[in-house]
């Protein structure tokens, strides 16, 4: 494997880890309103 190609699969990595942080930090923003919103629905 050339150094070109393993430069190209870190990349891919990298873009993959930051698609899944977004997609994860999208799953608890709305976690937390949801929690937020059942916590309101309490008192």
């Amino acid at each position: 494997m050339s150094f070109d190609e393993k430069m190209d699969a870190i990349d891919l990595i990298i873009r993959i880890l930051q698609d899944h942080e977004r997609t994860l930090d999208e799953l608890s923003q709305r976690l937390e309103r949801v929690v937020a919103k059942r916590q309101g629905e309490r008192t």
